[in-house]
């Protein structure tokens, strides 16, 4: 029998939403409020002020939503440790059509493992 993670990033729901996500993040020790570096693929962390590569961010978790009006408007709301000071944090970025190019570079970046599906009907 496969052994369940034990991750609390697991146990979100979305049911609130993208802030609801945020908030819940918060709770569980992902507070900072990263967002994207002037560099393609790049994040800031506001505990240190450092720039890093996404790539070299830790404990990194992944999750997509949808509008619920609008399928096409698309966010992906980020978890992450920064490497230079290891606080948690995340970040919301948009996606697909109505995504930045600045949040596509940042997207792009996002491993595949990183990626989680919300508890459905949760």
């Amino acid at each position: 029998m496969p052994t369940r993670s034990k991750d609390p990033r697991l146990q979100l729901t979305g049911s609130d939403g993208s802030s609801g996500i945020v908030d819940d993040l918060a709770r569980i020790g992902y507070a900072a409020s990263f967002r994207p570096g002037v560099d393609d693929g790049t994040m800031i962390c506001p505990s240190c002020d450092t720039v890093s590569p996404v790539s070299r961010f830790g404990d990194v978790w992944a999750t997509r939503l949808e509008g619920q009006s609008d399928p096409d408007d698309m966010v992906l709301v980020v978890a992450a440790r920064c490497p230079a000071c290891h606080d948690g944090g995340s970040i919301v970025l948009g996606f697909g059509p109505a995504g930045s190019a600045e949040d596509a570079a940042v997207v792009a970046q996002i491993p595949d493992h990183a990626m989680h599906h919300l508890n459905p009907g949760t």
